[in-house]
C-alpha cells in the first residue's frame, strides 16, 4: 500500500511538473535592480566558531566572507510557504544561489524542479492569493523548525523594526507553525505594533504581493549536502547581537520568577536518523547523576527559557534542542554527544558564543559516512568527557 501511494505521488508530481512548471532567469546583483529602503550591513568577515571535541581538537575560530545586506522593495513579487524562491517580473531571487557554498548544497525546496547557474525551473501553485498591501515574508525552507527560525527568520523582524517598516501598515506572511513557541515569539513582537498584521499561509497557495520588502537571509545554513564544511554555517555577528539584545534579554527578564527545581538538564533525542544508538544507556547514567530528562518542545516557551536560564549543566545527543543554550548563563557547562561530521558544524558554537557557555562535543563510532549517520559512544568515554568538562 505504501509503495502504491508513493508511485501515485510521483506520477502526480510528474504531471504537475509538465503542466504547471515555469522557467525563469536567476537574478544576480539584485541590489542594483530594486530600490534599497534600508541598509543592514556592509561586506564583512564573520568569525566562525568551533568548539572542543573530547580528545580530538581544542576548538578555535576562523573567518569567512559575508556579503552586504540590504532591505529591497519589490513590486509584484510571488512567494510560497516552504520555499526560498521569490518570483518577480524580471526573474527569480534565490538567496542560496548567492553564497559561496551553493555548488555543494542540495536545496530542499518544495517548488524546485531543476536549476543551473543562470536559470531555475519551479512548480507554480495553481491557487493564488493577491495581497494589496506592503508585505514581509517569514516563509522559506525549514520556516517551521526552531533551530532555523531562530537564526534565519526571526532576525528579519528585528531588521524590519530598525527600518521603521512596523510603523506603517504591513502584512507579515507566516507559515502554519507546528511549534507553538515560534508563533508565540512572533505574536509577542507583533502585538507591540498595531499597524502590523499576520497572515497565515498554506503550502498549496502562491501569494502575490503588490509590494514585498525583501530581507535576505543572512545566516548561511545548508539544508542538505553530501559533505560538510565550516563554511556551511555562518551566523553573522549582527544576527547574534540582535538575538541577544532582543530575544534573550526580553524573555530572560520575563521568566526570572518562574521556579526551577533542577539545574542539570539532559536533552532527550530518540530519533531514527542522526541518532545515538545507545541513548538509553546515556539517559540512565545521567539520571543516576541527578539530571532531569527534558524535551523542550513539549513545555511552554516561558518554562523552556526558565530551564535553560537557570541551568548549570546541559547534556545530551546532538539536536536542535541545544539551540536553546542561547538562553543559558555565562559559564554553563554544555556536553553534546555527536557523530563525527557534525562536530565541525559551527551553528551551536555560535549560539554558545552568545551566552559564553563552556561547550564540548564527544564522539564515538559512526555507523556510516553520511552527515546524518547514527553513532554509538561508549558510556565510559562520555563519563570521561563529562568529568573533564566539569573540572575545567
Amino acid at each position: 500500500m505504501y509503495r502504491i501511494r508513493k508511485i501515485i505521488e510521483r506520477l502526480r508530481r510528474l504531471v504537475d511538473t509538465i503542466l504547471f512548471s515555469e522557467t525563469y532567469p536567476l537574478l544576480r546583483n539584485v541590489d542594483k535592480k530594486y530600490p534599497v529602503v534600508y541598509h543592514i550591513k556592509t561586506d564583512t568577515w564573520e568569525p566562525v566558531y568551533n568548539s572542543e571535541t573530547y580528545k580530538i581538537n581544542k576548538g578555535g575560530v576562523t573567518s569567512f566572507f559575508h556579503p552586504k545586506q540590504n532591505i529591497l522593495l519589490i513590486k509584484n513579487a510571488s512567494i510560497s510557504a516552504g520555499s526560498d524562491i521569490i518570483v518577480t517580473t524580471e526573474g527569480v531571487i534565490w538567496d542560496k544561489a548567492y553564497f559561496e557554498n551553493f555548488t555543494k548544497v542540495i536545496p530542499l525546496d518544495c517548488n524546485l524542479v531543476k536549476y543551473d547557474k543562470n536559470q531555475i525551473t519551479i512548480l507554480k501553485n495553481r491557487k493564488k492569493n493577491y495581497i494589496h498591501s506592503n508585505c514581509l515574508s517569514l516563509l522559506g525552507v525549514h520556516d517551521k523548525i526552531w533551530a532555523h527560525f531562530v537564526v534565519q527568520f526571526l532576525e528579519k523582524l528585528y531588521y524590519a523594526i530598525d527600518a521603521g517598516l512596523f510603523d506603517k501598515e504591513l502584512t507579515i506572511l507566516i507559515p502554519t507553525y507546528s511549534d507553538s513557541h515560534l508563533k508565540k515569539i512572533v505574536d509577542d513582537i507583533v502585538s507591540l505594533y498595531p499597524k502590523v498584521n499576520l497572515m497565515q499561509t498554506d503550502s498549496k497557495t502562491e501569494y502575490v504581493c503588490d509590494s514585498l520588502f525583501y530581507i535576505p537571509t543572512a545566516t548561511i545554513i545548508s539544508n542538505h549536502a553530501e559533505y560538510e564544511m565550516m563554511a556551511d554555517c555562518v551566523v553573522p555577528e549582527l544576527v547574534l547581537q540582535k538575538l541577544k539584545n532582543n530575544l534573550v534579554n526580553y524573555y530572560s527578564e520575563k521568566v526570572r520568577k518562574i521556579p526551577v527545581t533542577n539545574d542539570k538538564l539532559y536533552l532527550v533525542r530518540r530519533a531514527t536518523y542522526r541518532a545515538m544508538t545507545n541513548y538509553a544507556e546515556a539517559e540512565k547514567f545521567f539520571q543516576s547523576q541527578g539530571f532531569t530528562l527534558v524535551e523542550p518542545h513539549k513545555i511552554s516557551l516561558e518554562e523552556k527559557i526558565a530551564l535553560f536560564n537557570n541551568a548549570r549543566i546541559v547534556v545530551g545527543p546532538f539536536s536542535s534542542a541545544f539551540s536553546n543554550i542561547i538562553f543559558c548563563q555565562k559559564r554553563t557547562k554544555v556536553l553534546i554527544f555527536s557523530n563525527m561530521i557534525r562536530t565541525i558544524e559551527s551553528y551551536l558554537p555560535a549560539l554558545g558564543h552568545v551566552s559564553d557557555v563552556d561547550m564540548m562535543f564527544v564522539t564515538g563510532d559512526d555507523i556510516s559516512s553520511n552527515i546524518h549517520t547514527a553513532y554509538n559512544i561508549n558510556i565510559s568515554r562520555i563519563e570521561e568527557a563529562y568529568n573533564q568538562l566539569l573540572n575545567e
